[in-house]
């Protein structure tokens, strides 16, 4: 098991094991799968989607206004092909193409959001929520010679989604996120499974 994967399964074991101890019914946790894309327009730019693990925790504050904390954690990475320049080699005269390749990774994305709830029926609940959020990716680069670089930002994440109850308390969740960040903003689509305490 990855260290990340130890890590992030810990935190929503004991986000569980805290939650009754503190309020009944009022406490939710969720844990599920997300897929991370990057958000770049640029012709030549390629859009890499990350596989990761994701969870929510919550407190309803009111029937209609939560806070919920999110954690994405990489499950994935993905290597594309970089073209690094053309040239002509002097012992032969052939034009060249060197190519290298960049891999990029998520290491985490911690927010914190208020969330608003709209029953739509008696089992579906629609959501909308804005918040902070926290990203931290890392990026290897290989030609000749490998280099790693960190980059982590901090920007305003908005997002939609829905609740389907299950029974009294299990749900499953479904939820599309934006993250506004310097270079590239990110969206993740999500899928998940919780229960309510």
């Amino acid at each position: 098991m990855q260290p990340q994967t130890f890590l992030f399964t810990s935190a929503i074991a004991t986000c569980a094991f805290l939650a009754p101890q503190a309020s009944a019914e009022n406490f939710y946790v969720d844990l599920g799968y997300a897929e991370l894309a990057a958000d770049d327009n640029a012709a030549n730019y390629s859009r890499p989607k990350l596989d990761t693990l994701s969870g929510h925790f919550g407190y309803a504050l009111t029937p209609t206004f939560d806070i919920e904390g999110e954690l994405l954690i990489g499950a994935s990475e993905e290597t594309s092909f970089a073209r690094t320049g053309i040239y002509t080699d002097i012992s032969n005269g052939e034009i060249r193409e060197d190519i290298g390749t960049t891999t990029n990774r998520l290491n985490f994305l911690a927010g914190g959001f208020a969330k608003a709830n709209l029953p739509v029926s008696e089992r579906i609940t629609a959501f909308g929520r804005m918040g902070l959020a926290t990203v931290e990716t890392e990026t290897d680069f290989t030609f000749e010679t490998e280099t790693s670089s960190t980059y982590k930002d901090t920007g305003a994440a908005y997002g939609v989604g829905a609740v389907f109850d299950i029974n009294e308390r299990y749900y499953a969740r479904v939820d599309y996120t934006w993250y506004d960040l310097e270079t590239p903003d990110l969206s993740a689509a999500n899928i998940a499974i919780g229960v309510k305490f």
